[in-house]
């Protein structure tokens, strides 16, 4: 079993990692997973796959790219598609813990040594409940994106 300064130092690890894969660099270009568009002549669009540029924004409707001045733009509202990320976040997390605890339980490796282990899985668990663990990590990772994930104003113009 992990001692209290190891596991406070493994959750320590765990939290910087979640903090470096959630900052994302800015560029000149803003992508977002999903977009509404309300345009001058009183047209309402939504798509997917958002592109905002300097001058103009991009939006996948039905398959196709559209672009739009921001001249004839009103407002422009995004969704940034955080589920997926979430849940790989969520799910890697949690396995690279148990991968952890795994290679520093000194237990598993006694037994290894004296030849006590027959070869048989163990009741604790195996690969097959490992990647139902793993699935109900993503599941709520997802979830849990998926709920803080809102509709944001990206382009209001102004006047």
């Amino acid at each position: 079993m992990l001692s209290h300064k190891k596991t406070v130092r493994l959750l320590g690890l765990v939290l910087a990692f979640l903090l470096v894969a959630g900052a994302q660099a800015q560029d000149l270009t803003q992508e977002f997973a999903k977009g509404r568009i309300f345009l001058a002549n009183g047209l309402n669009l939504e798509g997917k796959n958002l592109r905002l540029t300097m001058e103009s924004a991009t939006l996948e409707i039905m398959g196709q790219d559209q672009t739009f001045l921001f001249e004839d733009v009103i407002q422009i509202m995004a969704k940034k598609g955080k589920a997926k990320r979430f849940g790989r976040i969520s799910a890697g997390s949690f396995m690279g813990l148990i991968l952890l605890a795994a290679l520093t339980n000194p237990e598993d490796a006694a037994d290894d040594q004296d030849g006590t282990d027959d070869g048989t899985q163990s009741e604790e668990g195996g690969l097959g409940g490992l990647l139902v663990v793993g699935g109900i990590s993503y599941g709520a990772g997802y979830l849990l994106g998926h709920i803080s994930d809102d509709w944001r104003v990206v382009y209001l113009k102004r006047g």
